[in-house]
């Protein structure tokens, strides 16, 4: 029996059993333990003959999935939450099973900007979710799921699961390269050959210097960039001894340098543009002692300081030139602030503009800062903006009736608010930590034949979802001569109007089979859908509109690509 050890002084230890879904032991397999905010370090090992590996993981870690995977047989996880996203995590269990039900291959091919192949670069999934699963896994900082490309730079992902809930895209982990063009599975057509288009990166440094110009060592300094692309780069370095920093970044992308230190401040450096492989030095940073952005914030009637509470404050660069515009159109760099157990929050800032936010999405403003000394904001938190939400799923009308296994997803009116999603136990009962915004609640039976809805309020902290016969919709995607089209992904928007006339929207997908047949059970009586296939996230077909009638089947027309 293999262990596997994350520290020196192990405080908890998780024995993992991987087999095949014949029940055999699978030796050999990769199991690795993912955190929830990714900062402990990762460590992976494999499992003995009698498929078991023993964990050994410092209690203070955050452990939200133990992975198991093997080239050839698979991948599956475990997950360490009851509902998604996911509140406070509980302990591990002391045991742990997993099973490998397949694979397929997946190859990426990382080209440089000249299209060259390029050799011995690490690739990496970053999300990988099966069906049955609540959540994805993130492996963007695992080392089980990090494969290298070869000479032909072509990195094979002999594991990945046969079946997918949503599309992959694939991370490179080069301290020299980075992706603005990810490579992502196509579920419709997974066993492409896939491409990443890699670009150098560039290097930008300087010195820090405190104000009568002696170097200051040990003061964090950010650089943060914005381009056309949406995966913008945020990169902090110390500086040394003799005052000197050096951060690798990602190239065309325009760049704010700044300190980030609770000591010190220091006028930011804007506008630096990167081009791919540049090296800019010279970018001195002077210190000096800023403005206390500080205050407090309270929470509920009694105005009691609430702890941990996040402040943002996102400082404005320039605007970006026609060539780096698209996905932003200005540069940023994003600060932030917790609040004590006093409810007391400070940070240090140089001269210029800043977009200061508090914990709620609304308290937000624009701030300009010239040498104060000191600027005061307070926030107050009417109520706490999360809560548990408690509930159970029974039949309509038969109040003895709990459904056990059901399926619960939840959606707010307030944009931007993520829902939940979850599973009732074997009494029909679940409890998620959800926002205090009004909310639908939907829930289907395991067999996916009934469902139902409740609305909640902000105030709500129990509900019970009451679900009955539901609508099976079901049609075809086929091509312009009528031939079926399988594998595609089928796209489906279920609205509910609540009483007050908010409009909430479920989204459910569906994968055609050989005849190119799609089904979307679980359907609403009497709900306004559409549904449209995607390629990605991409739209590639018209939309079909639809109301459900009574129980049972739905047939609707073919979709045409």
């Amino acid at each position: 029996m293999a262990v596997l050890s994350m520290s020196t002084s192990a405080d908890l230890t998780v024995r993992v059993w991987v087999g095949d879904p014949s029940g055999h032991p699978v030796s050999g397999a990769f199991v690795e333990a993912v955190t929830f905010d990714l900062r402990e370090p990762a460590s992976f090992a494999r499992t003995a003959d009698d498929g078991v590996i023993t964990l050994r993981i410092p209690a203070a870690a955050r452990v939200c999935n133990i992975v198991a995977l093997k080239p050839g047989a698979g991948i599956d996880y475990f997950e360490n939450y009851e509902s998604w996203p996911p509140g406070k995590l509980p302990a591990l269990p002391a045991e742990i099973r997993l099973v490998l039900d397949g694979a397929r291959d997946v190859q990426v091919r990382a080209l440089d900007s000249a299209d060259r192949p390029v050799a011995n670069i690490a690739l990496t999934p970053w999300t990988i979710k099966k069906p049955a699963k609540l959540a994805y896994v993130n492996c963007s900082g695992m080392e089980a799921t990090r494969v290298f490309t070869d000479a032909n730079g072509i990195a094979l992902f002999s594991w990945m699961p046969r079946d997918l809930g949503e599309e992959v895209q694939f991370l490179v982990r080069d301290r020299a390269y980075s992706c603005p063009r990810q490579a992502w599975i196509d579920p419709a057509h997974p066993d492409e050959l896939l491409t990443a288009h890699l670009l150098h990166n560039a290097r930008l440094g300087g010195q820090v210097l405190f104000p009568d110009g002696r170097p200051a060592s040990e003061v964090v300094v950010q650089a943060e960039g914005r381009g056309r692309s949406g995966h913008y780069c945020r990169r902090k370095a110390t500086s040394g001894a003799d005052g000197n920093y050096d951060i690798v970044v990602y190239p065309n992308q325009s760049y704010i340098i700044a300190v980030v230190d609770a000591r010190w401040a220091a006028k930011s450096i804007q506008g630096i543009v990167m081009s791919e492989g540049e090296t800019h030095e010279g970018l001195d940073l002077r210190l000096i002692e800023g403005t206390r952005l500080r205050g407090r914030v309270t929470l509920g009637p009694d105005y009691q300081a609430a702890a941990s509470q996040t402040i943002t404050v996102v400082e404005q660069g320039g605007a970006l030139g026609d060539d780096l515009l698209g996905h932003f159109k200005r540069e940023e760099l994003v600060r932030w602030a917790s609040t004590d157990e006093r409810g007391l929050y400070e940070i240090r800032l140089a001269p210029g503009g800043y977009r200061l936010q508090g914990p709620s999405r609304s308290d937000t403003e624009v701030v300009s800062l010239d040498g104060q000394e000191e600027v005061m904001r307070d926030f107050h938190i009417p109520r706490a903006a999360r809560a548990l939400l408690v509930g159970d799923v029974r039949r309509r009308g038969q109040q003895d009736s709990p459904v056990a296994n059901a399926r619960i997803w939840a959606e707010s009116i307030v944009q931007g608010h993520a829902g939940f999603e979850t599973f009732s136990d074997g009494c029909g009962r679940f409890s998620a930590e959800r926002w205090r915004d009004g909310m639908v609640v939907y829930a289907r039976n395991r067999e996916e034949t009934e469902a139902g809805y409740a609305e909640i309020g902000e105030q709500d902290d129990v509900v019970n979802v009451e679900i009955s016969p539901a609508v099976l919709a079901r049609g075809r995607v086929v091509d312009r001569d009528g031939n079926p089209l399988p594998n595609e992904s089928a796209f489906c928007r279920m609205n509910v109007t609540m009483r007050n006339g908010s409009l909430v929207t479920f989204q459910f997908f569906a994968r055609t089979d050989i005849a190119g047949t799609f089904a979307l059970p679980g359907l609403l009586v009497g709900s306004a859908c559409d549904v449209l296939v995607l390629r990605g996230h991409k739209p590639i077909s018209t939309k079909v509109s639809f109301k459900t009638g009574d129980p049972g089947t739905t047939e609707l027309p073919d979709i045409t690509l």
